[in-house]
Formats: structure tokens, sequence, C-alpha cells
């Protein structure tokens, strides 16, 4: 009987509950625990749907991530018995045949526990009818029938019995990165490595700025799906081709000067006007004071000299 550890595997995960689905990350993939009724064959199309398939176990680290995740409070009236309830996982043997494979055609170890592949079977597990062909589930259930520490157990079923089902899907399959991007799986997520000539968070977007549009040393930047340039001092223009006094736009004998994105004009004397265009007529007034105020015998002594 394959004992399952009773060490749990502790990763940076999170997880989502919709309905009848939990999702959880894990190792830069998905695994979706279903909790609606199929048969194995009805739990991979269920899969495949969504670009995954039934989960593949490979290794005792996998088991233990999953285990915890099994509802152990399934009520087993509503079904069969104890051992009918469960969860289909990606093995089944052929009929008429003694090898177990998973949906990939890798070989399932059967018991007794093989030394290169893993197993999970619990007790006598697997003992079905060589003639059918049987499918792989994992029980909920802690106990069973005097068979104890066996939730997360393999056992194998007709395959098309009713039970949920967990799926493992691959957060980079299908590539989800356009134009040749690089898909690169974090925990819960991916990032898209984009080719030269394309950015966006799924390399969706032409990245306008490898042909240098901006001139006369401007910066381009990518915006939406467009660029814009930021140009350098006294240049102006979609792609700063325009030098803002280039064109002479001081009149009149002004002196244009450059400011950052435009100019400014110095007029000469009688013109005035953002580009000294408008003539000034220049009024001049004079101011007339009073004469000093002398005294009158200052006034006859000056007569009389």
């Amino acid at each position: 009987m394959g004992l399952l550890s009773a060490v749990v595997f502790i990763f940076s995960f999170a997880h989502i509950v919709f309905g009848q689905v939990r999702t959880v990350d894990y190792g830069g993939n998905q695994l979706l625990f279903y909790q609606e009724r199929k048969t194995f064959d009805q739990a991979r199309l269920a899969c495949q749907k969504d670009n995954n398939d039934l989960v593949i176990v490979r290794d005792a680290k996998l088991q233990a991530f999953i285990t915890p995740y099994l509802n152990s409070s399934i009520n087993k009236s509503l079904w069969r018995g104890p051992w009918a309830v469960g969860y289909w996982i990606g093995g089944y043997r052929p009929a008429a045949s003694t090898t177990w494979y998973w949906w990939d055609r890798t070989i399932l170890a059967s018991q007794p526990p093989s030394p290169i592949e893993y197993n999970n079977w619990v007790g006598i597990e697997p003992n079905g009818k060589p003639a059918v062909k049987m499918c792989v589930a994992m029980t909920p259930y802690p106990s069973i029938d005097g068979y104890t520490n066996i939730k997360g157990g393999w056992v194998d079923d007709v395959c098309y019995d009713l039970k949920y089902y967990i799926c493992m899907k691959d957060i980079c399959a299908p590539n989800p990165c356009f134009n040749g991007g690089t898909c690169i799986k974090g925990v819960g997520e991916y990032q898209c490595n984009c080719k030269p000539g394309y950015i966006g968070s799924k390399c969706d977007v032409t990245d306008q700025c490898t042909t240098a549009p901006c001139n006369n040393g401007g910066t381009c930047s990518m915006v939406g799906h467009n660029y814009t340039c930021s140009c350098v001092f006294g240049f102006t223009g979609t792609n700063c081709e325009k030098d803002s006094c280039s064109s002479s736009p001081c009149q009149n004998g002004g002196t244009c000067t450059k400011l950052p994105n435009h100019y400014i004009c110095s007029c000469l004397d009688g013109f005035d006007g953002y580009n000294c265009d408008k003539a000034v007529r220049r009024m001049y007034f004079l101011r007339f004071y009073n004469p000093p105020q002398y005294s009158l015998n200052f006034l006859r002594m000056s007569q009389r000299t």
C-alpha cells in the first residue's frame, strides 16, 4: 500500500473559487479542482476545452500539494459507496491489458511500488477486472473500511463512473505571446519576452520607435499603439523636424530666440506682436512746469537796473 506522506510542501500560491471549480497555482501551472461529476472521458474533454488535461502525478511533491484541496466532506450516501467517491486524474489501463498509462502514454506504475515511476495506490489497488478499461481516481477521505491515512490515495474504477476531476493547465500553453514572443512562467501569472519591434503585455503592439522617427535628438516613447516625440531645446513638430527659428518667424528685423518647443521674438523699436508684425505709433507728451514765483520787489529792482 502506498502511504501518503505526512509532509506538506509549502509553495507560494493563490486560489480562486468560482462556483464548482477551485483554481490553485502550482509551479507556473494551474490546478483546477472541479466538483461536478463526469465520466473519465467527459472529464478529459472538459479539461481540454480550456487547453489543459487531467492532472498527471509523477512525484510525491505534487501529490502532497493536491491532497489538502480534496473535499473530505463529500456526502458518500449520494454515491455508490465510499470507494466510488473521488477525483479523476489522468491515468488508465486499457481493457485486456496489464499496463497502466498516463494519458500522454507514459507508464504509470502499478503495484508493487516501482523504484522508477511514482505511484500512490491504496492497499491492494489496482484490482479492477482485466477485461474492462479502468481509470485512476484519488479518494478524498482520510480513512475507508479500516484503511487509514489514505486521503489522496489512488483507486481504480470503471471509467464510465461519475466522479469529480482535477485538471492541470500550463499557463504558457498555448503560447499567449504574439509575434514570436516567449512565455515565461511566474507564480500564477506569465510574462511575455518580446522580440525586437514589439511591445505590450502580449507582444501584440508594434514598437514604432524602432524606426527612430524622432529627428534632431528627439526621444521616442510609445503611448498605447502610437508614438510621441519629446523634442530637444529649440525643435518642434510631430517628429521634431522643425527648428523653431529656422523659418525666420520674427519680422521687421526682430531677433528669434529658441525656447523649449517654441521661440520668442525680440522686436526693434517701432514694432510689436508675437512675430514683430505690428507697427507701433509712438506718442510723445511734453510736460510744462510753472515758472518760479518771484516777489514783486525783486521784479521792480530788476527793472531799475
